[in-house]
């Protein structure tokens, strides 16, 4: 798609989509940067303290596993947040296209309220089935 400066001001042109793709590549790297930085002092604080008692082994060893499930956990709600994004853009996309393919509309739908609108769909009520008289 060529670039359009009046589609870009005129928000036909829609830049999320491109935008979203990189941000969750720099935001799960820097999730990933981040987990590894914890994870290693983690396990720096569990061989420190580790001499000393049982319970500084076992608060490292907790806090480096905490850290690298909180760190996939958070990866895959992020990662679901961005496809939802994607997702509502996508339908936005597929509707101008099904638009596109419709065509104008009469005169009188773009003026009128859907109810009185020539083109709505003539509401017919279903046939009453007649009941025997007594």
């Amino acid at each position: 798609m060529k670039f359009n400066v009046k589609d870009f001001l005129g928000f036909k042109m829609m830049v999320t989509p491109k935008i979203i793709k990189w941000f969750f590549i720099i935001i799960s790297a820097l999730v990933v940067l981040g987990a590894v930085i914890g994870g290693f002092i983690f396990l720096v604080t569990m061989t420190a303290n580790s001499y000393n008692s049982f319970a500084g082994f076992f608060l490292g060893a907790l806090g480096f596993v905490g850290v690298l499930i909180g760190a996939v956990i958070y990866l895959v709600i992020f990662r679901m947040s961005c496809e939802f994004i994607v997702v509502m853009f996508s339908i936005h996309t597929e509707l101008i296209q099904i638009n596109k393919k419709a065509g104008p509309m009469p005169d009188c739908c773009q003026s009128e309220p859907a109810a009185a609108c020539c083109c709505a769909p003539a509401v017919n009520p279903p046939p009453v089935a007649e009941t025997p008289a007594e």
